[in-house]
């Protein structure tokens, strides 16, 4: 049976749309208002991609969560348990929409600071490695 006839079986009918970026009529505008400090950074890629805001704001947001893990936690009131804020998202898109586009613009920032102390790191470990073999003679 398929989830259509069942759907259609029970007594409530759930209609649905497929939306595709050739049917996009049917969305609602995505409120890029309530990004705050993010919005300005969103509309600018937004434009210079030429892409979807929606799309734009997951990626803007999954990149502050990520860095924000490591400096904030949150305290779940049901277990009073401590964990490390986070955001699981999720952009569902047809092929050659730009998804790939706009993550990698939105965490290009990160990446760009990660290489960077990723060679500090680098260079630091050839020194301290150089120190210690000219202890050691």
């Amino acid at each position: 049976m398929t989830v259509e006839k069942r759907i259609q079986q029970d007594s409530v009918y759930l209609e649905y749309e497929k939306i595709t970026p050739y049917n996009n009529d049917k969305r609602k505008e995505y409120p890029i208002h309530a990004l705050g400090a993010l919005q300005e950074i969103a509309q600018h890629i937004t434009s210079e991609l030429k892409t979807s805001p929606a799309m734009v704001a997951t990626s803007l947001l999954s990149v502050v969560s990520g860095a924000s893990q490591q400096h904030f936690q949150v305290r779940y009131f049901h277990n009073f348990k401590i964990f490390p804020v986070s955001l699981f998202t999720l952009t569902i898109a047809g092929s050659g929409v730009g998804k790939s586009i706009v993550s990698g613009a939105c965490f290009k920032p990160l990446k760009d600071v990660e290489d960077a102390l990723s060679k500090e790191y680098k260079r630091e470990m050839t020194e301290y490695n150089q120190m210690k073999n000219n202890k050691l003679r």
